[in-house]
């Protein structure tokens, strides 16, 4: 079991992961939006709440089209790949006691599933998304470490901080060494 954080601030255990859903191919992409070199992400989240047994299950679906002059001289336009995943969270420790109101429920479950369902599922989906790549025979599709940053902090925006605070001038700095990491 995986245990994390919920949306309400709860420790939630991750019971199970499913590929419900998969569907990959190698050829004519009906969307021409793409731009050569580009890729196309999408992903919905849905979520059923199943208060008996205390489940949370969570739907996730990715949808990745990608085209690039490369795949067109392999006789290909490109490639699309889309799978569906299945969550189980089981909240019944964590509900036990203080459940949410149900007015808030589908709010803090809906959040809960756009961000760290999506989160916890985003390594399977990278791994995925490499291996089918590799195997339809074209350089592999690395896609990024995901990152979620809140936009606010009690209503006023994020900033980045400042690269030297006023207390550095002066102060001459070694630049920080930067890592190399073998492929």
């Amino acid at each position: 079991m995986f245990k994390a954080a919920s949306a309400v601030g709860r420790v939630t255990e991750l019971q199970t992961i499913r590929l419900l859903k998969l569907d990959s191919f190698v050829g004519d992409l009906h969307d021409q939006t793409n731009q050569d070199g580009t890729l196309a992400h999408n992903l919905s989240a849905k979520h059923f709440f199943a208060e008996e047994q205390g489940m949370l299950i969570v739907q996730i679906e990715f949808d990745l089209k990608f085209q690039d002059s490369k795949l067109a001289s392999t006789g290909s336009q490109g490639i699309g790949i889309r799978a569906t995943y299945e969550l189980t969270y089981d909240l019944t420790h964590e509900f036990s006691d203080d459940p949410p109101p149900p007015q808030l429920r589908d709010f803090l479950f809906r959040s809960f599933a756009g961000v760290s369902a999506v989160h916890h599922l985003w390594p399977y989906w990278r791994e995925l998304v490499y291996s089918l790549t590799q195997r339809f025979g074209v350089d592999p599709i690395v896609l990024p470490l995901i990152k979620f940053e809140s936009e606010t902090t009690e209503g006023t925006p994020l900033q980045k901080p400042p690269k030297k605070l006023p207390s550095d001038k002066g102060v001459k700095r070694k630049p920080p060494a930067k890592a190399h990491a073998k492929h």
